[in-house]
């Protein structure tokens, strides 16, 4: 089932300059069922061949083939809907080849059943999408994608996707105009970004069957350091590296911005966003990279936006995955690594994908599979695959023994794990 637009792309705050975009975020084009050219795809698309260059590695980890996960039945069970959230999306720089070698599908082979049977998904854009703007060569990981990418993410079954990242404006405000035009024009929503920040600061607003469903994201400070080291632990510190961050980010009130958000705006936003949505998901792009432990502003604000109504908060930018926490009736994934990336990074080898199930307007339960992303396996080779048997429960143990305190409601089932919730949304009019 598609998601749908609520009437008159409704936003919990208001503004002005929606006029100003191209295609506005949360304003929902006809696009093709969810199940058309990725389907085709997998079943056309040859086989990876081993590395002529020697750089794949062999191990025992255990994946599911494509051909297995297109077996399974991912259809919502009837009275429920499904929402699926992975992480950090990037197919170029290093899969470049890969794409031309074996098609532009070929990243999202190993999960398209699990994504495209979802009534709404969700990925982190990790970058912009342009073609005229060029790349901050002062910038030590500088971003750009081409357009040509954006088809086969659509048809993977991606609704949305969040820019409100440390590489939004790896292009400038350039860049970020023309990642809003692609997009867009890809049949794509977008949210955390806009020709301004009023723009960049709306949730995005849905209606998925008979529930309303708002999206906040947002990007945090800390995104910008290279390694956990590089906290000094002294508050000047950080606030200097916020100032920067939003003189960057939201440079000027009629420039293009992706939003940072802090405590009392993220607060804020999802409060506004609770008022005219049933469920309310926080996507942030957050933490140290490759640092799983929780760091502290990452719980704060998680459980400040709880605290005014928020029902999932799933964040993303580690490149690998972070604990989970349960927090009054809520669920907080603090990190799910990376989805398809383009990188050869050893370190980025397991995250997770997020598939929350709606029912009577409220989450039902939150499941979380295993996926491994070391992309010079040759199990993998550039297109993430769920982990099964022995490997899935390895990872789900971990992820349990992570959390600080026993997580309610956590079992693992299968290969994958799941947190069963109740309902917020009781008793709200």
């Amino acid at each position: 089932m598609r998601a749908s637009p609520v009437p008159r792309c409704i936003r919990a705050l208001t503004f002005t300059s929606l006029a100003l975009l191209v295609a506005a975020p949360g304003c929902r084009r006809s696009a093709p069922a969810k199940k058309t050219a990725a389907a085709a795809d997998a079943s056309a698309a040859p086989s990876p061949t081993p590395d002529p260059k020697g750089r794949l590695e062999p191990s025992n980890v255990e994946v599911y083939a494509p051909a297995e996960l297109e077996a399974q039945d991912w259809t919502p069970e009837p009275g429920t809907h499904a929402i699926v959230l992975v992480g950090d999306l990037m197919p170029w720089e290093r899969i470049e080849e890969k794409l031309a070698a074996f098609g532009p599908h070929h990243p999202y082979l190993g999960t398209a059943p699990l994504v495209r049977a979802a009534d709404l998904a969700i990925a982190n854009l990790e970058g912009p999408v342009a073609v005229e703007a060029t790349p901050n060569s002062g910038l030590r990981f500088p971003y750009k994608m081409p357009p040509s990418i954006l088809p086969a993410i659509r048809e993977t079954g991606f609704d949305l996707v969040s820019a409100a990242n440390n590489h939004a404006l790896d292009c400038g405000p350039e860049g970020l105009l023309e990642t809003l035009k692609f997009v867009g024009a890809a049949g794509i929503d977008l949210v955390g970004a806009g020709p301004t920040p009023m723009a960049a600061s709306q949730p995005f607003v849905t209606q998925v069957g008979d529930t309303r469903i708002a999206v906040v994201a947002f990007m945090s400070p800390e995104t910008w350091y290279s390694e956990i080291e590089d906290d000094s632990a002294k508050e000047h510190a950080f606030r200097n590296k916020d100032r920067r961050m939003r003189k960057t980010m939201m440079r000027a009130p009629d420039r293009p911005a992706a939003l940072v958000g802090d405590v009392g705006t993220i607060r804020e936003a999802v409060r506004q966003a609770s008022e005219t949505a049933d469920v309310v998901i926080v996507y942030p792009h957050w933490g140290v990279r490759y640092h799983r432990p929780v760091y502290p502003r990452q719980r704060e604000i998680a459980r400040a936006a709880i605290d005014a109504g928020a029902d999932l908060v799933v964040g993303h930018h580690n490149h690998i995955w972070q604990p989970i926490e349960r927090y009054r009736d809520a669920l907080v994934v603090y990190g799910v690594g990376n989805y398809a990336f383009g990188s050869r990074n050893r370190r980025a080898k397991e995250g997770l994908i997020v598939r929350a199930v709606v029912r009577n307007k409220a989450f039902e339960r939150v499941e979380l599979y295993p996926l491994y992303t070391k992309n010079l396996d040759d199990k993998i080779d550039f297109q993430p695959k769920l982990l099964k048997g022995k490997s899935a429960r390895k990872m789900l143990t971990r992820l349990r023994d992570a959390a600080d305190e026993p997580v309610a409601g956590f079992g693992i089932e299968g290969d994958h794990a799941v947190v069963r919730l109740v309902g917020r949304n009781e008793g709200r009019p």
